[in-house]
């Protein structure tokens, strides 16, 4: 049975990741290997977050911290399709995923 994974990249020629604005360390203690099957990218200097305008910060034991967002970008680096999580166990379905894509895909 094919991941979620290979379905974006085999049906959809898309390869979808979650971006969390922090460290590999942190980011590491948020993924869950058995609900998620896409990857969950570090990003400590908010540089991908910041080049989409996805910069959310909250408050926590006195240091900014940011909740993940999932973003589908096209191969010329066009932000397609953006969800930015409620709270740091949020994802996006694959089936919202899929929607997404069908939707681009159509156009």
């Amino acid at each position: 049975m094919a991941t979620n994974r290979q379905l974006f990249e085999e049906k959809y020629d898309t390869v979808a990741a979650a971006i969390k604005p922090e460290p590999l360390k942190i980011v590491s203690a948020f993924k869950d290997p058995e609900t998620m099957d896409i990857p969950l990218l570090a990003d400590p200097g908010s540089s991908v977050h910041e080049a989409y305008g996805v910069t959310q910060p909250y408050r926590f034991h006195n240091r900014d911290m940011y909740y993940p967002a999932t973003m589908l970008i096209d191969k010329e680096g066009k932000l397609r399709w953006l969800y930015i999580s409620q709270k740091n166990s949020d994802r996006p379905s694959p089936e919202l995923i899929i929607e997404q894509l069908e939707k681009l895909k159509a156009e």
